[in-house]
């Protein structure tokens, strides 16, 4: 009897708190936020890196935001300038010739008047007009030798052309930082400047990423070879301003023509996007970009790091600071890039070792 009472009450305990907690999730479902605040929702910045239908309309906005990096002289305009030129001055030198002629009272008159009272052969006149014109033909188009075009350009591209010169010229003994200058490089357009000066050519109007197979129109490049594009980079990085970041890309283009060492400067807000500009993965270990973000994002806390380079499978940066604990490290290393030990140094106490004299790391996933 008491047993069946104790049941019976049992059963109703857990039917009532069963339906108070029922009621409780469903008012916490349709209570409205307080003071009509709204869920924080974490926003991060990804390029978009699918749009390559809209690269040519991109590539063609960035070119046409600012002037070409030579001045471009239309060559009619520029040839019709040089023929008016030209008959301008072989005028001015046969009126100057018939003027020496009448004062000095004939051509037998002046033969003992000294060198300076014949022309010489290599007179304003006869360099325009050339060997055959005579007195009264007036200055031949097609024999006409072009002048110098530079004072018809813009001070300001005639200087940069000449910066260009000058860097082609000794780029083999000048550190990059000499041959950009020292101003800060505030957009796209200044650092296709800039990398023009390193290069010496034109800069390509977008980065390659995926092995160089896709394109993204948001960035400039040049290619170089392996011992400079550290350089280029560093100094690229000291002058960077605004959103904007620099690294070595592409190094392994699997597109044939491509091969270099490729120097990117594309926009960014932090030094981590360049991973995600570069589509950084390790798909055999089961780790995405966000993933390896993660982890650099970590270590920046601890040592702070700067990022140098950045491509389909690896990520290059150095440590501002020495880890306490090489062997610890080393550790840590090792389980988040095996690569970096069982295809690079060859053990966890060789890493270590290295890890007590630099600072430099360069991390791969196979």
């Amino acid at each position: 009897m008491w047993l069946i009472l104790g049941v019976a009450l049992a059963l109703v305990y857990l039917l009532i708190t069963n339906q108070s907690r029922k009621r409780k999730a469903d008012k916490k479902k349709i209570e409205p936020n307080p003071q009509g605040k709204q869920p924080i929702v974490p926003v991060r910045w990804t390029p978009n890196l699918t749009a390559e239908a809209d690269q040519e309309a991109e590539m063609a906005r960035l070119s046409a935001s600012k002037e070409p990096y030579a001045a471009e002289v239309d060559s009619a305009q520029e040839n019709a300038a040089e023929v008016d030129n030209a008959q301008e001055n072989a005028a001015e030198a046969s009126d100057a010739q018939a003027e020496r002629a009448a004062a000095g009272g004939g051509r037998e008159d002046r033969q003992d008047a000294g060198p300076l009272a014949e022309p010489a052969a290599g007179t304003a006149a006869e360099l325009l007009a050339g060997p055959s014109a005579g007195p009264s033909a007036g200055p031949s188009a097609e024999k006409i030798e072009p002048p110098a075009v530079e004072a018809e350009r813009s001070g300001a591209f005639a200087e940069f052309e000449e910066e260009l010169e000058v860097a082609a010229s000794s780029r083999s003994y000048v550190r990059p930082e000499e041959v950009i200058g020292e101003e800060q490089i505030h957009s796209l357009w200044e650092a296709g400047r800039a990398l023009e000066k390193l290069a010496g050519s034109p800069p390509r109007p977008f980065m390659t990423f995926d092995f160089g197979r896709r394109k993204f129109p948001q960035a400039q490049s040049v290619l170089t070879d392996e011992d400079s594009a550290r350089g280029w980079v560093d100094a690229l990085q000291e002058r960077l301003d605004g959103e904007l970041v620099a690294f070595i890309g592409t190094t392994r283009s699997q597109e044939e023509g491509e091969q270099g060492v490729e120097v990117v400067v594309a926009r960014g807000e932090t030094p981590l996007d360049i991973l995600r500009l570069a589509q950084t993965d390790a798909a055999n270990y089961d780790l995405s970009t966000e993933d390896i973000v993660t982890k650099l994002k970590e270590l920046d806390r601890r040592y702070g790091i700067r990022i140098y380079a950045a491509q389909t499978d690896s990520v290059g940066f150095e440590l501002r600071k020495q880890p306490a604990d090489p062997r610890a490290f080393a550790e840590e290393l090792y389980a988040f890039c095996p690569d970096l030990v069982d295809q690079g140094v060859g053990s966890v106490e060789q890493l270590a070792e290295y890890l007590k004299d630099h600072r430099d790391l360069h991390l791969w996933w196979d």
